[in-house]
């Protein structure tokens, strides 16, 4: 899955030895792409950063080494995702 865009906000430093944690969601779907957003967060509880990657939802045009085509996700995806 292609990945169109990133950002990321930093919020505060992390120090050698702290110990943090990744939490990771879709924030969003699209036709064809989605946003995941990710937190990075100190054993503390200080958020540390934000930040999120839009990726395009595709499959080789006519195989492997060929141009991706982005198509709609499918919805057995989406289901999995929104499980919880």
């Amino acid at each position: 899955m292609p990945l169109v865009g990133a950002d990321c906000e930093f919020l505060a430093p992390a120090q050698h030895g702290d110990r943090c944690e990744v939490r990771s969601r879709i924030a969003r779907f699209g036709g064809a792409s989605f946003v995941v957003a990710h937190d990075i967060v100190r054993s503390d509880g200080t958020t540390l950063a934000k930040g999120s990657e839009k990726r395009v939802w595709g499959r080789y045009a006519n195989g492997p080494g060929t141009p991706l085509k982005g198509q709609q996700i499918p919805d057995d995806v989406r289901t999995l995702f929104l499980a919880k």
